[in-house]
């Protein structure tokens, strides 16, 4: 459902209990529609790029939530207990909202399971919560792209490098 300019979603998508992904990136939501309350099943939430201001507590029971999305909002404060019940959590994304501090609920989160926060708060962290969230982070093992092997780079390039040559022969070729 993304870039629809939606502002809501209709209550006949409470039947919807088993769904497991909701996607409503780049529509036009304020707030987050409470029908969402009735996927108890959702394991990936994504409103990035929306103008949510805040998020319902409801979030908070969604327990089957793998990865949460809230990237480029307005959020400014979220629930307190947001992430209490959320212990299957392995990415949130909260970058670019205007989040002044995260919730003390983020700091119990299970590390071994969490891959990614990416999480930007201006004026920087509560110190009583700064060094507690940061271990979490640091805890949590960190997915990266690996580069693709040398090998197939050259072999890509190598039908161009060839093309390029034969060029310059069949140049010389003329000029002879």
């Amino acid at each position: 459902l993304d870039s629809n300019q939606l502002q809501t979603l209709p209550e006949a998508f409470q039947k919807f209990t088993s769904l497991r992904v909701l996607s409503l990136k780049e529509n036009k939501m304020k707030v987050l529609p409470a029908v969402i309350e009735h996927f108890k099943q959702l394991e990936t939430l994504v409103a990035s790029q929306n103008s949510l201001q805040t998020l319902p507590d409801f979030v908070g029971e969604l327990t089957h939530l793998k990865r949460l999305e809230f990237f480029g909002n307005q959020l400014k404060k979220l629930p307190d207990q947001l992430f209490a019940n959320l212990n299957d959590l392995e990415r949130i994304d909260l970058e670019c909202n205007h989040l002044k501090t995260l919730p003390s609920s983020l700091v119990p989160l299970n590390a071994a399971k969490l891959m990614a926060l990416d999480a930007i708060v201006d004026p920087p962290l509560e110190p009583h919560l700064s060094g507690e969230i940061s271990a979490v982070v640091k805890a949590a093992p960190k997915k990266t792209a690996k580069a693709p092997p040398k090998k197939k780079v050259a072999e890509k390039k190598a039908p161009a490098a060839k093309k390029a040559k034969k060029d310059v022969d069949d140049d010389e070729a003329k000029k002879a």
